[in-house]
């Protein structure tokens, strides 16, 4: 049975409780990755260590509240649609989020390196433990874009139905930052950046796990791959020719083809990609 007729057919109650224990066990790993990282902390490097991580804790929450800022609204607004049997306007959703999540987490990779030292004072960090949690913090904002792309992605792979695939996705993520946490802070001897790295990295697989995921149910690749990716060339040409016209062009481009795509516009938005890519193909043709 294709999963939209499931949702369609089955009894609410079963629905409910079949849908439910995945999410929720989901949701609590998130806080089971802080959990090893500080367990191998604790062992191998120290106890002042274990406090620097309690400290960047809370910045870790500011990144999963962002994410869900995103996430939550995208994930219940495209299951809505998909009840409906408006895909088209759900694969809307789906790119718009994947947009906004990508571009969410480089602001927010960009606000918390510049601002890194007194956020972490903010949140408790004195002379002793700063260092560690200097290093912990900096690289979970440098990679913030795999821990926001995973909540984001991941929430509307549960939204769609899928809540064991989301499970999946999420499990991943702990076995591996289980594994690399073992290699990078007990063999290797990287300290708390080692767990960093480690939790980063499966936040990574868990982001790409879900964006495949996605792909393969949908066309929406066309709008969030094809047109960033003619985005990226024309940026490359204009700069590489000194010419901002093709920054300008480039966001008049986008500013149409973000009309184009809300809701309340009927529009054709495939064509309306179609026109950009071509626009933006002819234009880096020129140089």
């Amino acid at each position: 049975m294709e999963k939209s007729e499931q949702l369609t057919n089955e009894p609410v109650s079963r629905l409910i409780l079949r849908l439910s224990m995945p999410a929720i066990f989901s949701l609590l790993c998130n806080s089971i990755n802080m959990a090893i990282d500080r367990v191998f902390i604790s062992k191998g490097v120290g106890t002042l260590a274990l406090s620097a991580v309690t400290v960047a804790f809370g910045l870790y929450l500011i990144m999963q509240a962002c994410s869900q800022l995103i996430s939550a609204g995208a994930s219940s607004t495209a299951a809505i649609q998909l009840g409906k049997g408006n895909q088209e306007k759900a694969e809307k959703i789906v790119g718009n989020a994947f947009i906004l999540s990508f571009l969410l987490a480089i602001l927010l990779s960009a606000i918390g390196l510049l601002c890194l030292d007194p956020l972490l004072k903010l949140y408790g960090a004195d002379s002793e433990n700063i260092m560690y949690a200097h290093d912990y913090a900096g690289v979970m904002f440098a990679g913030a874009i795999c821990f926001v792309l995973s909540q984001s992605m991941n929430s509307i792979v549960r939204g769609m139905g899928y809540a064991k695939r989301s499970l999946i996705n999420f499990l991943s993520s702990i076995v591996i930052n289980l594994i690399l946490d073992a290699i990078f802070v007990l063999v290797f001897k990287w300290g708390v950046k080692g767990a960093a790295f480690a939790t980063v990295i499966g936040n990574c697989v868990c982001a790409v796990l879900a964006i495949q995921f996605l792909c393969l149910q949908s066309v929406w690749r066309e709008y969030c791959c094809c047109s960033l990716w003619s985005y990226l060339n024309l940026i490359y040409a204009g700069l590489y020719a000194h010419d901002w016209t093709g920054a300008r062009n480039t966001a008049d481009c986008w500013i149409q083809l973000w009309l184009a795509a809300l809701p309340s516009r009927e529009r054709n938005f495939t064509k309306s990609v179609q026109i950009c890519n071509y626009i933006l193909r002819v234009y880096v043709s020129d140089f």
